[in-house]
């Protein structure tokens, strides 16, 4: 299973998509400055940089229409259309894998993780918050798909080593899959990057608990 923290978000987003009584605050100011030069016109600029400041902050309900103004600003930036394609993707995965939906679910947040691989090379494209294959990790996770996960997670943990959530979710899935020389491995990289950090943390308790009885 996902540890908690990361259930609040990604259930958060869920819910924020699904409820109809949720209002977003309208002053923009609100939101943290963000400034991604990207290949447009300066009013497109303009709108992605707002663009990708409410993805930060999980405004995804205006996601749609804040990045679908950039393409209609500037048709020709086509990484709008990695904004739209990633907001959608990835949190339609997790509405069908809560509305029960696991195979579609599994297939939206692959076509998300493999559009995020097909862009990660671009100096201009925003790290995502959580990575979409560790997402698709984490939602095989949630569908009982451990050694699924494992991969996805040490496929993530190439291209982004050292990250505490890919190393945790890749010890966790190594130990719900048996594979112990793995969790000790992933969870021992874990401790050994967090040295110095919140030692109270849950996720680092549960590797210390791990690889003291393993």
């Amino acid at each position: 299973m996902i540890d908690p923290s990361r259930w609040l978000v990604l259930f958060w987003s869920v819910a924020v998509l699904l409820s109809s009584d949720h209002a977003v605050a309208e002053d923009v100011s609100t939101l943290g400055q963000v400034n991604f030069q990207v290949s447009a016109t300066a009013p497109a600029q303009e709108n992605f940089n707002r663009a990708v400041a409410m993805l930060h902050s999980f405004w995804y309900e205006r996601l749609d229409d804040a990045f679908s103004k950039v393409s209609g600003d500037d048709p020709l930036c086509g990484i709008a259309y990695w904004g739209l394609a990633m907001s959608r993707r990835e949190l339609s995965a997790w509405v069908a894998l809560v509305e029960g939906e696991r195979d579609e679910a599994k297939r939206q947040m692959t076509k998300a993780a493999e559009l995020e691989d097909s862009t990660e090379k671009n100096p201009v494209t925003p790290g995502p918050i959580i990575p979409g294959r560790e997402q698709l990790a984490d939602l095989l996770l949630a569908a009982m798909e451990s050694s699924a996960a494992l991969r996805e997670f040490e496929t993530t943990l190439r291209s982004a080593p050292n990250r505490f959530n890919g190393l945790y979710g890749a010890g966790k899935a190594a130990r719900l899959s048996g594979d112990k020389d793995k969790a000790r491995t992933h969870f021992a990289k874990l401790l050994e990057v967090s040295s110095g950090a919140n030692s109270e943390r849950a996720e680092l308790q549960d590797a210390k608990a791990f690889l003291k009885s393993n």
